[in-house]
């Protein structure tokens, strides 16, 4: 939120202006993505070492913990059923890659793992607080993984602009991490897009730029608008900051 706009930020999270999130009727997407990373966290942990087991079990017990976690949305949700139709044509592909991914060299390790640092900037100390969908051990050590149910495209165009997604560095800073990858979960074939530049450098450049950020805003630097198309389309805080109203360039 800060790097996408200051302005955003300050209004949301230090004004305290943010929108109260709306109570859903159904079942959507964001629902779904959070339905199918507590399924694949239990799956995983009752199943860390994949290839000792027969592809029929692993079938059958990924079925289990899914139709598990869906029974919690509830009689209501009428929609759940539709959403968990939907992963079952994408298991076969999740578990194609899966035993794919472990036979590089990765062994899953934990599965939402809370990870924090203190960092100090300037005069002040902060504590930076992430949650990791999956931790793995990989062949150069830790792997952070991030579950996504978003289009293949959209997150290949995100990695392709150094600094502009600071998830992936980010969690890889708070993990110590040697590859950072998104796992891309609704598409027909399942597949990781892994951070291909230098990891440990983007890493140390994010951990930089948090330091020198929230130090000049302890200095109470102006947090100004940057005006983002992209950004300000589906902005909430449009209107205080007036872009309708910013003169043409």
């Amino acid at each position: 939120s800060l790097v996408d706009c200051p302005y955003r930020f300050y209004a949301r999270h230090l004004l305290g202006l943010n929108e109260l999130d709306e109570v859903a009727e159904a079942m959507d997407k964001r629902d779904y993505g959070t339905l199918i990373h507590a399924a694949l966290a239990k799956f995983h942990a009752d199943n860390p070492k994949l290839a000792e087991r027969p592809r029929a079990e692993l079938e059958a017990a990924l079925s289990a913990a899914v139709a598990a976690v869906f029974a919690q949305a509830g009689p209501g949700q009428y929609l759940a059923e539709a959403w968990r139709l939907r992963w079952q044509r994408r298991q076969s592909a999740y578990l194609d890659w899966a035993l794919q991914w472990e036979q590089t060299g990765h062994r899953f390790v934990r599965a939402e793992v809370e990870a924090a640092r203190l960092v100090t900037a300037g005069a002040t100390t902060i504590r930076l607080e992430g949650r990791l969908d999956r931790l793995d051990a990989g062949p150069e050590g830790p792997a952070v993984l991030d579950y996504k149910t978003g289009a293949a495209q959209t997150l290949r165009n995100k990695l392709k602009e150094p600094g502009e997604d600071v998830q992936l560095p980010c969690y890889a800073w708070l993990a110590e991490a040697a590859e950072a990858a998104f796992v891309v979960l609704d598409e027909d074939k399942v597949s990781d897009l892994a951070w291909q530049a230098d990891l440990a450098q983007a890493a140390g450049a994010e951990a930089e730029r948090f330091r020198t950020v929230f130090a000049a805003l302890a200095r109470k630097a102006a947090m100004p608008a940057q005006g983002r198309t992209r950004v300000c389309a589906r902005c909430e805080m449009r209107g205080l900051c007036r872009r309708d109203h910013w003169s043409a360039p």
